[in-house]
């Protein structure tokens, strides 16, 4: 039986802080097969973007990551760095959520996208590879590529930027895509024609993808499976579906209800009360049950395990909403 494009199982990630371990990443466990889609979904603070980056290893001496991270049938967490530095761009590539930072100022275009095409054997020279380049700017739909690769970063638009991070993450034909927060600096029209690029590639290149974003509507429009993290755990997991269309969850329910929609008038978004808890303080229990209206005296007890419900759904929840429905 082949192996998903990606596993994930009990990912721990913590980060030394003023001397002690501050853990961030609680036991997140996912798969990603193939051409399919698994969108990250919390507020900022709950842990999206350090698993999203945990999976290259990108978290440098300070952090401490446990539990097993498997491409394919490769795992991850035991490999050298110079074995990461093979596999990292070649087989598994992030899309960054800061295209302009990413990208090297001083730098033409064309010379960074081929230097990554050099690093990884796929171009014999700086001209084969500056061709390689232009042709990629030519596959994210960029309009004039020989004028954008002979550019420097700060002479283009933000939505020309995230197009080129694209070519640069699909450069050597990966098998997982990583893209973390990819449209957040991008105004709506824009946004909409960069996931329908990354759907598009996605299907001709036949890549799992994993998207991180607070954007519930984008989690949506893209996800075959989501995962909604809160206080560095997975709390719901399961079909796009049925998680946002009948969340089981109370902290999934709550995204949903405060999230602007065209149908819902002015002023009757809801809020969820409070602040998510710093890492550093997690208190017993349930971490959401300060903020939960079905706060009951074990939530403040025991945490609950992440379990399977009827509906085909994972949920960490002493009181979930689905189990009510089914009942």
């Amino acid at each position: 039986m082949a192996h998903p494009a990606l596993t994930v199982e009990d990912l721990q990630v913590s980060f030394r802080v003023a001397g002690e371990e501050v853990p961030v990443v609680r036991g997140v466990s996912f798969s990603v097969e193939a051409g399919r889609t698994l969108v990250i979904v919390g507020e900022s603070g709950s842990g999206k973007s350090v698993t999203a980056r945990s999976i290259l290893r990108l978290h440098g001496r300070n952090a401490t990551l446990d539990g097993a991270i498997r491409l394919g049938d490769t795992e991850l967490l035991g490999l050298d760095e110079r074995r990461m530095n093979e596999l990292r761009g070649a087989r598994v590539a992030l899309i960054p959520q800061d295209a302009t930072g990413a990208l090297d100022p001083l730098r033409r275009v064309g010379s960074q996208i081929s230097e990554v095409l050099r690093h990884h054997g796929r171009a014999p020279s700086r001209a084969g590879g500056l061709a390689q380049a232009i042709e990629l700017l030519r596959r994210v739909h960029i309009a004039d590529p020989d004028r954008v690769a002979a550019s420097y970063p700060h002479q283009l638009s933000g939505g020309m930027r995230q197009r080129i991070a694209i070519a640069i993450a699909i450069s050597c034909g990966p098998r997982v895509l990583i893209a973390d927060e990819p449209t957040t600096a991008l105004d709506v029209t824009v946004q909409a024609q960069i996931l329908d690029l990354l759907s598009e590639l996605q299907e001709r290149l036949d890549m799992a993808l994993v998207m991180v974003t607070h954007d519930v509507g984008v989690a949506e429009q893209m996800a075959d499976e989501v995962a909604v993290m809160y206080a560095g755990r997975v709390v719901e997991l399961g079909p796009v579906d049925i998680v946002l269309g009948s969340p089981a969850h109370p902290y999934t329910a709550a995204l949903l209800a405060a999230q602007p929609r065209p149908d819902v008038p002015r002023g009757a978004l809801r809020p969820i009360p409070g602040v998510p808890p710093l890492p550093s303080r997690l208190a017993v229990g349930c971490a959401f049950a300060p903020r939960c209206d079905r706060r009951a005296a074990e939530c403040d007890e025991v945490e609950p395990g992440l379990e399977r419900s009827a509906a085909r759904v994972l949920v960490a929840c002493h009181r979930p909403i689905a189990m009510e429905r089914t009942a």
